[in-house]
């Protein structure tokens, strides 16, 4: 799903580019970045998987998207969203590159994402959080998030399962 980028005060959040594909794959599958993630870790550089990423920008359900500093002009992380309920509902996802981790991007990324909800008329907005991940649980409670739910998914590519809880935002 593409859309139209979306600003705040320190980033323009565009939609996801093929080129964007390795990107991705080096936060998501990264141990220390993507350890509460669902994706796997992987050693060595899977070019099965980052074709797949690579397909992202095409994806007709849900926007994937890249915050992009204004100041540097180079990628700060990833995003997305997922219109659920019929569109009353986002469900939201960020991802922050471990370089820039504490410097309130995140919170900034779901900051403009709730905005974005807000403008195109939903009536509520979801993060799911696992539940061991603190700085997330921080920046869902930021947003005035509070949780709603709790489930489980299991780790790709292990048997590990990991927590988590479901916040929501009213709009």
């Amino acid at each position: 799903m593409k859309i139209e980028s979306i600003e705040s005060p320190r980033l323009i959040i565009r939609s996801f580019l093929k080129e964007d594909a390795y990107w991705a794959y080096q936060i998501w599958n990264d141990p220390e970045m993507g350890e509460y993630l669902p994706d796997e870790a992987k050693g060595d550089v899977d070019m099965e998987y980052i074709k797949e990423l690579e397909e992202l920008e095409n994806d007709p359900d849900c926007a994937y998207l890249i915050p992009i500093s204004k100041e540097s002009k180079k990628r700060v992380g990833t995003c997305s969203f997922l219109l659920a309920d019929g569109g009353d509902t986002y469900d939201i996802a960020y991802c922050v590159h471990k370089s820039l981790w504490n410097k309130g991007y995140a919170t900034e990324i779901a900051q403009a994402l709730i905005s974005y909800a807000r403008e195109k008329g939903a009536r509520k907005v979801s993060i799911i959080v696992n539940q061991d991940n603190m700085a997330s649980r921080r920046v869902a409670e930021k947003c005035a998030g509070k949780i709603v739910s709790e489930d489980t998914f299991i780790k790709k590519g292990s048997r590990e399962v990991k927590k988590t809880y479901r916040y929501e935002i009213k709009l």
